[in-house]
């Protein structure tokens, strides 16, 4: 029985052992478990970090857009004001242009017509100058007749 209770011993540590081994297998998963698990937590809380930072920046890129979109908005309204500024400007340059011109030929037609004159005017001087000449002489000739 000795031989018998001494295996038996043997065959208890044995036992003994493969169970420490398996609690301590069991531990070491165990932690790792736990290690998992807190990763995962803190993996968990970083996603939900990186999806607040994702709806923040979703947010400024759809204020940027608005804003992007206001300021178009605003530049097409700024560009039709200067459009029709530019066309009222050049209407009005095109009103004083011909009135320049209508005033340079009018200036023209005066002073055309005033040279006319005054050649005219020249002419009749001429004339008349002519005429008294005639005139005085015609006088001379009366006057001479009459005292023969």
């Amino acid at each position: 029985e000795g031989a018998g209770s001494h295996l038996s011993q043997l065959e208890s540590l044995k036992l003994m052992d493969e169970l420490h081994s398996l609690v301590h297998q069991v531990a070491c998963e165990t932690v790792t478990l736990d290690e998992n698990e807190s990763q995962q937590k803190a993996l968990e809380a970083a996603l939900r970090s990186e999806e607040r930072d994702c709806e923040d920046l979703e947010q400024q890129l759809h204020n940027l857009h608005l804003a992007a979109r206001q300021e178009h908005e605003l530049s097409c309204q700024r560009v039709c004001h200067l459009d029709e500024d530019l066309r009222n400007v050049l209407l009005e340059q095109a009103h004083l242009r011909a009135s320049l011109l209508h005033s340079c030929e009018s200036s023209q037609a005066a002073r055309e017509a005033s040279e006319a004159a005054w050649i005219k005017s020249a002419e009749l001087e001429h004339r008349l100058e002519v005429a008294r000449q005639v005139c005085s002489e015609l006088v001379d000739d009366r006057g001479r007749k009459i005292a023969d």
